[in-house]
């Protein structure tokens, strides 16, 4: 059995970001998601092949790239929070860390190069610019599953004014 912390227990999770020293930080929109039913249907419905890149945006303590890294060819994260960048390097191999804010890397230059999919819990206080962004891409992914604040899918639907 493995030492490293289920990252779909609140329990753990908690203790692990205490060991950290790290408080969720409102202004980054971080909200880990623990359900493992959800972390599965965005995986499932990302629909991964073994050869294919994908793009994990703002991954945490990395629950979602658990589940996709060894479904695909290769892994990109994006993550703008340098303890949980620094976590995910102990955590995981195999996998290309991005550290930076998702809004200011070139993800066009990210899917020219290859990234066909985007899995994410997008944090809310970016999720809507990130996804005009990636639709205003030159070259887009083919498929996007993510998790979305509530709020914001109801802004989406909304009409317009």
């Amino acid at each position: 059995m493995s030492d490293e912390p289920r990252l779909t227990s609140p329990k753990e999770v908690r203790a692990l970001l205490e060991k950290l020293g790290h408080r969720p930080n409102k202004g980054l929109g971080q909200n880990y998601l623990i359900d493992a039913n959800i972390l599965d249907i965005i995986a499932n419905t990302a629909d991964i092949q073994p050869l294919e890149n994908v793009l994990e945006i703002g991954p945490g303590l990395g629950a979602l790239t658990e589940r996709i890294l060894p479904r695909s060819g290769s892994v990109t994260c994006i993550e703008k929070d340098p303890t949980m960048a620094g976590y995910l390097k102990t955590r995981f191999t195999g996998f290309t860390l991005i550290e930076s804010d998702a809004l200011d890397v070139n993800l066009d230059r990210l899917f020219a190069d290859g990234i066909t999919k985007v899995a994410a819990n997008l944090p809310y206080s970016v999720a809507s610019r990130l996804m005009v962004d990636i639709a205003e891409c030159e070259h887009r992914p083919e498929l996007m599953s993510l998790t979305i604040q509530k709020e914001v899918a109801d802004r989406l639907c909304s009409p317009a004014g």
